[in-house]
């Protein structure tokens, strides 16, 4: 798995892949840090029982740290 993360990174320096390549990448990205922002405080707040209003309070404090 290195390997195809340093040949990635090779081809991406030579210009070797095509842009839509890219941004399918970073846009793949994206989604999975939002999904792990919205998961993530309500497993947390669930685990230590918090109520509603903590929980969101948790994913806003949560968003704005990613920001």
């Amino acid at each position: 798995m290195v390997d195809h993360r340093k040949s990635f990174i090779i081809q991406l320096m030579n210009n070797k892949i095509e842009s839509s390549d890219v941004m399918f990448s970073i846009i793949q990205w994206f989604i999975f840090l939002l999904a792990n922002a919205v998961a993530i405080p309500i497993v947390i707040g669930s685990i230590f029982q918090m109520d509603t209003m903590a929980i969101m309070l948790l994913m806003q404090r949560t968003f704005l740290s990613l920001a």
